[in-house]
């Protein structure tokens, strides 16, 4: 009962967001161009941001070598659900940038504004370190390979194209962990608050981009509504039957089943918005996504941890 309520209360506080993008466009508030720009600002601005004070503060030589077996199970784990998402992709449309959309979405689940919070709120300070570690390379796909995909101007991954503002915080991150470098606390509180806006801002974003659409139409998107179930429920079952294959430790499948059982993020929507391409999609699988994820999360939550 205390997973689900939680869990209710966080999408409300979600969907209060959303609303207030919505009504930002409804009623004409902002100029149309308004998703674009954010998405710019989102793409470039606060995700190295939110980068450089996550490596900081995690990518340490001790944390590193504590967790080692945690992090190689973590790479493995994105690595096979990158290979099934690619394939799921394929299932679902024929529009070869819709795929990266959904190739990214089944790969990476929205665990830094859901799961964290579920999991600090319902298992402790402990466990959420354990999760933030599981995750280093979730996110590390996520800012090199994932956004890249996104960008209609790249054709091949290749080393040039990897140079952007998000790798290139990645690796000042890196070294600023690793390093063991210690900013000033007024550098600090000015990334730190840099990086809070993520989640409000793409919030608001979603709402704005929905606005833009029917929402009966959106809600009754069955290859959505089916591509949330895979993102709530197979894959996330897929990861616990791998983890009991390889005999892992509780908190290590407890951490993967809160990474992986999350609706769908949005980068979905933020970085092809970034670049002026489709959101429809990412807008409707979050929407569809968070809805379904307050019976899943409780249901999954129960049977697993």
């Amino acid at each position: 009962m205390e997973i689900f309520s939680f869990t209710l209360n966080q999408m409300i506080y979600f969907f209060i967001l959303i609303l207030v993008g919505y009504c930002v466009n409804k009623f004409k508030i902002i100029d149309g161009d308004f998703d674009r720009i954010i998405s710019k600002f989102l793409s470039f601005v606060v995700t190295p941001a939110l980068i450089i004070e996550s490596f900081y503060e995690k990518f340490k030589i001790n944390v590193l070598k504590e967790n080692f077996i945690l992090l190689i199970t973590a790479i493995i784990t994105v690595v096979l659900l990158f290979i099934l998402a690619n394939i799921l992709s394929k299932l679902f449309t024929k529009d070869l940038y819709i795929r990266k959309i959904y190739t990214y979405s089944f790969t990476n689940a929205n665990f830094g504004y859901m799961g964290y919070v579920l999991v600090e709120a319902l298992f402790g300070a402990n466990a959420l370190f354990k999760m933030i570690v599981f995750t280093i390379p979730f996110n590390i796909y996520a800012f090199t390979i994932g956004i890249n995909s996104f960008n209609p101007n790249i054709q091949k991954i290749t080393v040039k194209s990897m140079v952007t503002p998000v790798t290139i915080s990645l690796v000042i991150g890196a070294v600023l962990g690793l390093s063991g470098i210690v900013l000033p606390d007024t550098v600090n509180s000015a990334i730190g608050s840099l990086s809070d806006t993520m989640g409000p801002l793409a919030m608001i974003m979603t709402g704005f981009i929905i606005a833009k659409y029917n929402v009966f139409e959106i809600m009754k998107n069955s290859g959505v509504i089916l591509a949330s179930l895979i993102r709530l429920i197979v894959i996330p079952l897929c990861v616990v039957f791998m983890m009991k294959i390889f005999k892992t430790d509780g908190l290590t499948l407890m951490v993967a089943l809160c990474t992986t059982a999350m609706p769908f993020g949005l980068n979905g929507i933020v970085f092809p918005a970034a670049y002026g391409q489709d959101t429809k999609t990412g807008a409707a699988m979050a929407l569809i996504s968070d809805i379904l994820a307050i019976i899943t999360i409780p249901v999954m939550f129960g049977l697993f941890i």
